[in-house]
């Protein structure tokens, strides 16, 4: 699901704007991101690929194997601002 937020905004323009490069010689190294002038229009950072960069760093992560370090739980404790908020200010 789509928001309207600046956040949202600004990677789905980074996607729209990334563009790729692969190089000749050995290994044919493929460079890739969003390479326009850096300036800011008041709605995107132009120029800029940190969202772009960091969905494709989160993909490779989503893909590697983890090892398992015991279980996990939650510890049931009470509101510890509670105490702050009923007394007399």
């Amino acid at each position: 699901m789509e928001d309207a937020g600046p956040d949202t905004r600004q990677f789905w323009y980074e996607i729209e704007h990334c563009q790729h490069e692969i190089r000749r010689g050995p290994g044919q190294a493929m460079r890739w991101g969003v390479w326009e002038t850096p300036a800011c229009d008041g709605l995107v950072a132009r120029g800029h690929d940190d969202l772009l960069m960091s969905a494709a760093l989160v993909a490779i992560l989503d893909k590697q194997q983890w090892p398992r370090m015991g279980e996990g739980g939650v510890v049931e404790w009470g509101d510890v601002l509670e105490e702050i908020d009923g007394g007399d200010w």
